[in-house]
């Protein structure tokens, strides 16, 4: 799996997500994007004051090719900072099933994966790090609970040693740091301090530990970022997920690819006990995988029964008032250089149109690619012998980025140690990109030249140019915080915060303000009619 392609993918990596929306002149020629909360988001408790356990279902349906999305809590419910929750407590849990490319074959595989949450510190709790990386062994120390920060066999900080809690928990990764540097690590900027942090672990498809930071940032704080400047406080407090080590060398463990997502997540409202922290923790509290005793979480509920008691801590808080709450989520697709519909990292003939092909079905089955290599017919150039590997530089073709050009040395990929020849990173960070995109398209370094420019494709390829026309958008879950009565028309909206009947025909018993055929309950523009195009989400309007 290469960790850095996509890992990031596999749910929304800050790294991916820098990035701002399109003018919608640029929509009309974007690739299929339609992210959604496939239901609505839910409170368990949306009296005002009250503390709800929030459910978010949210959906990336073929073809559409994630590339990177930030959440944003509306700016009137308030959450708790890492400092008022115990580390180790039970916050929640996302249930989620991957649709998987496995050992160089087309994305057929469905992967359940689930993380329990618990919180874990930030800068403001601790100073102590933690390394990560993208192997299990790196990933594998930060499931441990050993206090072994390092795993050279010496135990640095015996205060985390069989605490019930993850190292990765008790300690701050330096990935994450370094995430959430606006200029990457070493540059003048300091990185953004997350409020909160939730950890978890799980393994994937059988072969790879996958850690999962979920980190909540103060309001606005991702406007110092490149791009980012409408990512004001206004917008509320945004969350990302960091899955893996983003900042990490590429690194293969038979994932090829990632193709899309259906997730649910459940914060709760009030922290829960960690059974898993008692002195005597259940059994499920350990797993053992890659020769790693991994440390994990189990829901001991509240009020629960262990020493420590976790269970009770306010995490989410509603306004004291009656009030309409946006859950918002934006999301970015991935580049597209050659407009055949698949993002660069999925589509293995980047600059080679090839829409027919589809990279969702076996090899042979894909409609292009005779021999079943995985290296489609349009740009495989013997497709009637089977050849896995076509450039022979040790990357399977459906994980190569660049399949036809070698990059296993310095010269062919950008890179100057093993495993970083796949490493594709067009813009740096702290720069920003004319069309607001994603800093990296996907291609490799090695063919990412302009002699494979395409005919009718957005500009010459470019080892330092983000390739690829992308689409974004805002998608919206309303939700109406209130007393029973607040919202007549259960459509999400209450009945205080409805458009006037000069903007809307229906007014409180109008469930589709506008007439856009988007219900009120998910349009990110109730009193302006903004309708999906086909196989998109809605466009934003401000």
């Amino acid at each position: 799996m290469i960790t850095g392609r996509i890992v990031g993918a596999f749910v929304a990596a800050l790294a991916l997500a820098t990035m701002a929306l399109l003018a919608p002149g640029e929509l009309a020629r974007a690739s299929t994007f339609n992210p959604q909360f496939s239901a609505p988001v839910t409170f368990s408790d949306t009296a005002p004051g009250g503390h709800p356990d929030i459910t978010i279902p949210f959906d990336i349906p073929p073809p559409s090719a994630l590339g990177g999305a930030v959440n944003f809590s509306d700016p009137s419910l308030t959450t708790a900072t890492d400092a008022q929750i115990p580390t180790g407590a039970y916050i929640g849990r996302i249930n989620t099933v991957a649709k998987l490319g496995i050992a160089n074959e087309g994305c057929v595989t469905d992967s359940p994966v689930d993380f329990d949450l618990i919180d874990a510190s930030t800068p403001a709790t601790t100073n102590v790090l933690i390394a990560g990386g993208s192997s299990n062994s790196a990933a594998g120390n930060l499931a441990e609970d050993d206090g072994d920060l390092d795993e050279n066999g010496s135990v640095e900080h015996p205060e985390f040693a069989n605490n019930g809690i993850p190292d990765g928990a008790d300690a701050y990764p330096t990935f994450v740091r370094d995430s959430l540097d606006p200029d990457g690590p070493g540059g003048p900027q300091p990185p953004v301090a997350p409020n909160a942090r939730y950890f978890g672990t799980a393994v994937v498809a059988g072969v790879l530990i996958i850690p999962i930071d979920i980190v909540i940032l103060p309001p606005g704080a991702l406007a110092v970022f490149p791009n980012q400047a409408w990512m004001t406080p206004a917008w509320g407090a945004p969350s990302t997920i960091i899955l893996g080590d983003p900042e990490a060398p590429p690194s293969y463990n038979g994932i090829s690819d990632f193709c899309n997502l259906s997730s649910t997540s459940t914060i709760f409202g009030v922290s829960h006990d960690n059974a898993c922290t008692a002195v005597t923790p259940p059994p499920e509290c350990t797993s053992s995988f890659s020769g790693f005793s991994m440390r994990k979480a189990s829901d001991g509920g509240c009020p629960g029964s262990t020493v420590p008691n976790e269970c009770g801590f306010n995490r989410a808080t509603n306004p004291a008032t009656t009030k309409t709450l946006k859950a918002r989520v934006f999301a970015v697709s991935e580049r597209d250089y050659d407009g055949d519909g698949h993002g660069n990292s999925l589509d293995v003939c980047s600059y080679t149109s090839n829409p027919t092909w589809d990279p969702r079905q076996f090899n042979a089955l894909s409609g292009g690619d005779a021999d079943g290599d995985g290296l489609p017919t349009a740009c495989d150039p013997n497709d009637t012998v089977f050849n896995n590997d076509q450039d022979g530089d040790g990357w399977p073709n459906r994980v190569d980025n660049c399949p036809l050009t070698a990059n296993s040395d310095p010269g062919g990929g950008g890179g100057t140690t093993p495993n970083t020849f796949q490493w594709d990173r067009d813009v740096p960070r702290d720069s920003a990109i004319s069309d607001a995109g994603p800093h990296a398209d996907g291609i490799g370094p090695a063919c990412d030249i302009a002699a494979n420019s395409c005919v009718g494709c957005p500009g010459l390829l470019s080892p330092t140019t983000a390739n690829g026309h992308y689409h974004a958008t805002m998608v919206v879950s309303n939700v109406c915080i209130g007393l029973a009565g607040a919202d007549s028309d259960g459509d999400g909206v209450c009945n205080v915060n409805e458009p006037p009947a000069s903007n809307c025909a229906g007014g409180v018993n109008d469930t589709d303000c506008d007439d856009d055929l988007v219900s009120d309950r998910f349009d990110n523009c109730i009193a302006g009619a903004n309708p999906k195009l086909p196989n998109f989400a809605q466009s934003q309007r401000d």
